[in-house]
């Protein structure tokens, strides 16, 4: 009984935030040195309220220390905090740093931030934007779960990772573009936004985790990576307001009801020239990548020449129509002498994805149907 209460305690212990516990306090912000021969200093848990902004260097009994990091808790559950500047000399943002800050509305992330932490800004439901520097390789597990009024997020170049569960539940975000460098997308770090419209999967993006998009059911615009070789089980599940999807050459793997629900497609263009097995078998049934699409009425578009494979393949054979990808207005190259002038490209789905006054850049696109200055292409490498 006395070692199952000791373990009890610990637990608690161990999942609460930390107490204070500060080297010094200057102009109401706690620090604890981390590198007293470094020089260096973090940001520690406070009594914090209205405006902060977090210095680049701070000055105790008279030796000027940089601060490098926003530490664990440092603002847990701080309620009367509203808005946050973070220095130039920010390296990381730790774990639950800003949780529960529901009355932060806004947030300067400083540009040598590297690490958003594991449940950084956990429910911050008064966050309705944030840009994240150039500089940001990651951003953690949780990172802005819940933040429901975030209608605006900037991924740029230079993250790596968006973790699990990242943008969870963030039912305000309309559009995402994940950049070319990020090489992974969690397992649900977009489930769950309801209003998300639009999603831009840059080629760098090799693993679509599984729910990533989950229940994303005003999603009607999804542009897949040339890069993306696995799109993982329930990926797209209840994506309802999909009417096509383009599914590029590179993809290998297509997880069990990646598209389950998905009751609005209509159309589903597939590049690989081999069907990719989109069967997973278990003891209990075979579960299908298209579970809950109605496939009788959903044309399925593949590569000429490929047309009896997919028809002879489990689990595509479903697909009422089968039809070769009309490549008579394909653009299989893109010359450099065509490049002058304006061109405007939408997807299908009447979004914008490509304005440039050099037609080079439609190389950037991934293969698929495309409106480029209001005629029908198809770009087929």
């Amino acid at each position: 009984m006395k070692r199952a209460l000791f373990f009890m305690l610990l637990s608690t212990w161990l999942s609460a935030p930390a107490t204070w516990a500060e080297d010094f306090v200057v102009d109401g912000i706690y620090y604890n040195i981390t590198s007293s021969d470094d020089k260096t200093v973090e940001v520690t848990t406070g009594n914090y309220s209205g405006d902060v902004t977090i210095p680049a260097t701070v000055t105790y009994e008279g030796s000027e220390y940089r601060v490098t990091s926003i530490g664990k808790d440092a603002f847990y559950e701080c309620d009367g905090l509203t808005s946050v500047t973070i220095g130039k000399n920010v390296q990381t943002i730790g774990y639950r740093a800003f949780y529960g800050c529901n009355r932060l509305t806004s947030v300067t992330i400083g540009k040598n931030v590297q690490i958003i932490g594991n449940d950084a800004f956990y429910h911050c439901n008064g966050l309705t934007s944030v840009t994240i520097p150039e500089s940001v390789q990651t951003i953690g597990i949780e990172a802005f779960y819940d933040c429901y009024k975030l209608t605006s997020v900037t991924i740029p170049e230079g993250v790596q990772t968006i973790g699990r569960d990242a943008f969870y539940g963030c039912s305000g975000l309309t559009s995402v573009t994940i950049p070319n460098s990020v090489t992974t997308i969690d397992l649900s770090a977009f489930s769950q936004c309801t209003n998300l419209t639009s999603v831009t999967i840059g080629k760098g993006v090799t693993t679509i985790g599984v729910y990533a998009f989950c229940r994303c059911n005003s999603l009607t615009s999804i542009t897949i990576g040339e890069g993306v070789q696995t799109i993982g089980g329930y990926a797209f599940e209840g994506c309802s307001g999909l009417t096509s999807v383009t599914i590029p050459e590179s993809v290998q793997t297509i997880g069990e009801r990646a598209f389950y629900d998905c009751s609005g497609l209509t159309s589903v263009t597939a590049y690989n020239p081999i069907p990719v097995d989109i069967v997973v078998t278990y003891v209990w049934g075979s579960p299908l990548a298209f579970d809950g699409v109605d496939c009788a009425n959903c044309k399925l578009y593949v590569p000429k020449g490929s047309v009896e494979a997919y028809r002879n393949a489990e689990g595509w054979s479903a697909f009422g129509e089968i039809l070769p990808i009309d490549e008579s207005s394909a653009i299989t190259e893109i010359r450099q002498d065509n490049a002058d002038g304006h061109i405007t490209v939408y997807n299908l789905q009447g979004v914008l994805v490509l304005e440039s006054d050099d037609a080079a850049d439609l190389k950037t696109l991934q293969n698929g149907a495309y409106i480029v200055n209001g005629k029908k292409m198809i770009i087929a490498r």
